[in-house]
């Protein structure tokens, strides 16, 4: 795999270089999977809703001259509404720990993507590593679930579901297919070891 460094977006916008040009390194991206939507958002909106601290993006760039981005993903606390209509367990509802209005709160993984420019498998790290953050910060803060919302795509799914994430419902719009897994398992059992 080819050397590469993390960024969170916060840091490159309060960067004063004038060798590199966030807008210019953003705009460059082309993604493999999602295409025109995670790109949209990396380019329209990501810096939008760092400012606003809606969410936070994280960028992983080429240890070259190039600079460019192999990809990034962007992480958000929203909730999930606890229904008769989620495909859980009795025991996995309770273990999302809803409130007295069946809202269970937890971490999304909103946008990830990998561009053109990396190596075939990357993606699988942008994932894993998204999960160890989220897993990390779960510990010092709590809120075990971590949902993320993919489009119904069947490949899309399984690569998920491979990765620990199950589904549990669709969003309001009907659109996306909410899946999540849970923070506090290891990933000896995400992985089904």
């Amino acid at each position: 795999m080819k050397p590469w460094l993390l960024f969170s977006l916060s840091d490159l916008m309060e960067r004063d270089d004038d060798a590199f040009s966030l807008e210019e390194c953003l705009s460059n991206f082309s993604c493999i999977q999602g295409g025109d939507d995670v790109k949209n958002y990396l380019v329209k909106n990501a810096i939008v809703d760092e400012k606003r601290w809606v969410s936070k993006t994280y960028l992983f760039i080429s240890d070259d001259l190039q600079k460019n981005i192999l990809g990034y993903f962007t992480v958000s606390l929203k909730y999930i509404m606890v229904s008769d209509g989620l495909q859980l367990s009795k025991n996995s509802i309770k273990r999302l720990n809803p409130d007295s209005n069946s809202i269970a709160q937890c971490r999304l993984i909103g946008q990830l993507g990998r561009s053109t420019h990396a190596e075939k498998g990357f993606g699988t790290h942008i994932l894993r590593y998204a999960i160890g953050m989220m897993r990390q910060f779960a510990k010092k803060e709590g809120c075990r679930t971590l949902r993320i919302d993919c489009a119904n795509n069947k490949k899309l799914m399984e690569y998920y579901v491979k990765h620990g994430f199950r589904p549990i419902s669709k969003n309001k719009d009907n659109d996306l297919i909410q899946m999540i897994t849970m923070l506090d398992r290891g990933i000896d059992q995400i992985m089904g070891n």
